[in-house]
């Protein structure tokens, strides 16, 4: 094996994105291969009503609600709390020779076999979701040829996050996969094209349901591919609604039917190994937490073995809200979660899973380090806890816990 030194490893990461930044002007403005552009835009509807695609309804469409919680009125203006959402249904599409053209994560056409950007099945983003009139690749010029895989490729592709966002792998990518094996099409899958497949939580959840690397299309490095039988899923989120199907699936394939042993641990979960989302005064916050019997814990250094085991022995659970925090899905149903969150960036997922999995959710705001005014920049926001508030609500649920 070669090591490299930091220095030679920045180096070639940033050759990486020099070359792709130039590879997307050049297609953006020249005319290469441009049959390859989508000739407009069609709906499923109208696939499923010439018989171009093969359509699995698994689910008819719903209406998704949120609990009552009073939670929701203090979610930060850019994402807002949407109480009712018309869900369109779970569903898969079986396109012959359809293709999927992407780029690093905010635009992916899914292209039917004549040539028509599917809109259900397409994802744009800038700054919010647009509609599929505003995905970049019907204005592009040039495109590279497609790579042809034969058999049936299924996609979990879900947008740019879930490239490196464990939150949005664990909710926008992975369950789709629940989908496939909920049509009992699992097990015809040649290949499965995957948002990314470079950090260890990708290969070992995929791993976790039978899906070995030589099976694997990395998305991330592949932008054009075509197949003779190319699936696709409906979205598994529809205005941050986790399904209760999703939070189950998840409890069901890495906790299973046969979970630990119960207990009843104090959990702390930090995120001293993220590089935002930190509490900026954790030092003083552990100390205290330490006195009520809490244990400390990362979660980037635990396989989903160790996670089930800890998540699922607890039954109070402190954290900064993030992507660790998404791991409360392990708990057994009446753990307590006392979310930690930034007042500049209030989102409301964590109460929505806690709610679909029967966890009892708590929370503090607690000040931000700076100002945003959109999801991107509230992500990086830091946050300092007021410790004696902290305190005061962990005596007030250690309390209602000894009265139960």
């Amino acid at each position: 094996m070669i090591y490299l030194p930091l220095g030679a490893l920045t180096l070639k990461s940033l050759n990486i994105k020099v070359k792709r930044r130039i590879k997307k002007i050049l297609l953006t403005n020249l005319p290469i291969h441009a049959e390859y552009r989508p000739k407009g835009i069609v709906g499923l509807a109208e696939l499923r009503e010439s018989k171009a695609i093969d359509f699995i309804e698994l689910r008819a469409p719903y209406l998704s609600t949120l609990d009552k919680s009073d939670f929701y009125q203090k979610c930060s203006y850019y994402i807002r709390a949407v109480m009712a959402s018309k869900n369109p249904g779970d569903y898969l599409a079986i396109i012959k020779d359809g293709r999927i053209i992407k780029d690093t994560g905010s635009n992916m056409a899914v292209v039917s076999s004549d040539g028509y950007l599917i809109s259900e099945a397409s994802f744009q983003w800038n700054r919010g979701l647009l509609g599929s009139d505003q995905n970049a690749f019907l204005r592009q010029k040039g495109f590279t040829k497609p790579k042809r895989y034969q058999g049936k490729v299924f996609s979990l592709l879900a947008g740019g996050g879930a490239t490196s966002y464990y939150y949005h792998w664990m909710v926008d990518s992975l369950p789709k996969l629940f989908l496939l094996k909920e049509a009992g099409l699992f097990d015809e899958i040649d290949h499965f094209l995957v948002p990314n497949y470079a950090f260890d939580f990708q290969r070992e959840t995929l791993e976790y349901l039978g899906i070995k690397s030589d099976r694997i299309i990395n998305g991330f490095h592949e932008h054009h591919i075509q197949a003779d039988y190319l699936i696709v899923s409906s979205n598994t989120r529809v205005d941050g609604h986790h399904p209760k199907w999703v939070c189950d699936g998840l409890y069901d394939t890495f906790v299973g039917s046969k979970p630990p042993a119960g207990s009843d641990r104090l959990i702390y979960i930090s995120r001293a190994d993220a590089k935002q989302r930190k509490v900026l005064n954790e030092p003083d916050l552990i100390e205290m937490l330490k006195r009520y019997g809490f244990e400390i814990h990362t979660m980037s250094n635990l396989s989903m073995a160790d996670k089930v085991q800890l998540l699922h022995s607890a039954r109070v659970i402190v954290g900064p809200h993030g992507s660790g925090t998404l791991n409360v899905v392990l708990c057994k149903p009446g753990t307590t979660v006392l979310d930690l969150i930034p007042d500049n960036c209030v989102a409301p997922f964590m109460c929505d899973i806690c709610y679909k999995k029967g966890l009892i959710y708590e929370y503090l705001l607690c000040p931000s380090d700076g100002n945003a005014t959109n999801a991107v920049e509230g992500i990086k926001l830091n946050l300092t806890v007021n410790v004696d508030e902290v305190e005061e609500k962990i005596r007030s649920l250690l309390r209602l816990e000894s009265a139960e």
